[in-house]
């Protein structure tokens, strides 16, 4: 893959703002959506990020939902997910069935930490 791509999807206009400002800075090429149909539409339709920012908690479909759905198609199998949650509770519940590689992130997200593990989790994916 030529281009570190990062699809952010967050509905929280400042959140997604920050997350682009900090993935732009360590190279990668951003794409955001603020609807989880949306969102899910747009990764089906075209070639997989390099990594995917996900909100769980997303107008019209769940971020839940979303990673269920990416992590039973093929297409999606090299793609790093970043799930966040600003529920502590539910980020419990979520590592337990993450894949390896995947990250869940409590809010708010520190940016340092969530620059580290993308560039360390892409590194051998370039």
């Amino acid at each position: 893959m030529a281009n570190k791509v990062a699809f952010i999807i967050e509905d929280d206009s400042q959140t997604a703002s920050m997350y682009t400002d900090a993935l732009s800075e360590v190279g990668f090429e951003i794409i955001s959506e603020m609807d989880g149909k949306k969102a899910l539409d747009w990764l089906k339709g075209n070639p997989a990020p390099t990594l995917i920012m996900l909100d769980v908690n997303l107008p019209h479909l769940s971020g839940d939902d979303i990673y269920e759905s990416l992590r039973n198609d093929d297409k999606f199998a090299d793609t790093s997910i970043f799930m966040t949650t600003g529920l502590e509770y539910t980020a419990k519940v979520l590592k337990a069935s993450l894949n390896t590689g995947d990250v869940i992130l409590n809010k708010p997200v520190d940016i340092y930490e969530l620059q580290t593990i993308a560039k360390g989790l892409t590194a051998n994916k370039l």
